[in-house]
């Protein structure tokens, strides 16, 4: 397993490793122990035989069954390796499409903020102009008021025939 590999495990996924490396280490602490001691039983068997030969035939069994348990360590050490980088790749496969998810949904939720927010400005608009038209109306209605009362006055001065008060108003 990579450093990089490594480096993304989580704190109790590398407890888990290391237990799991203790349990083999000890395994195989123990797998030597009994291949000395039967080292060591053959070592007395080569010793009373006398024979160079059954001794070297002993030794060989010896190590074929050390070569053989050290193959089956490295064996099981790489399919653990594998199947962490399998782990790995799935998740973050997983993980890759999740944040896909969540920014369409992030996307959709702005999108529809933004529309939320340009129907309330809208409406704001329209109250707006319709009161704007409303004030204008009364306006105009009052300025026609005006008017009308003005020329009312006009129509009054002229027909009382006052012509003093004319020149006093400056007409």
């Amino acid at each position: 397993m990579t450093d990089k590999e490594l480096r993304r495990l989580g704190r109790a996924e590398l407890l888990e490793l290391l237990l799991e490396k203790t349990r083999a280490c000890e395994e195989l602490t123990a797998r030597l122990e009994e291949a000395e001691r039967q080292l060591n039983d053959r070592t007395l068997r080569v010793q009373k035989a006398g024979s160079m030969a059954e001794a070297a035939l002993l030794v060989s069994g010896v190590l074929e069954s050390a070569q053989r348990a050290a193959d089956l360590y490295l064996e099981n050490l790489q399919e653990r390796q594998n199947a962490q980088e399998e782990t790995c790749a799935r998740l973050e496969a997983e993980s890759r499409a999740r944040a896909r998810q969540l920014m369409e949904e992030t996307r959709e939720k702005c999108r529809q903020m933004e529309q939320d927010a340009q129907t309330r400005c809208d409406a704001i608009c329209q109250a707006a102009q319709e009161q704007a038209n409303g004030r204008w109306d009364e306006l105009f209605a009052q300025l026609d008021a005006l008017q009308t009362e003005n020329q009312s006055l006009r129509q009054a001065l002229e027909q009382s025939g006052d012509s003093g008060k004319r020149k006093k108003w400056g007409r």
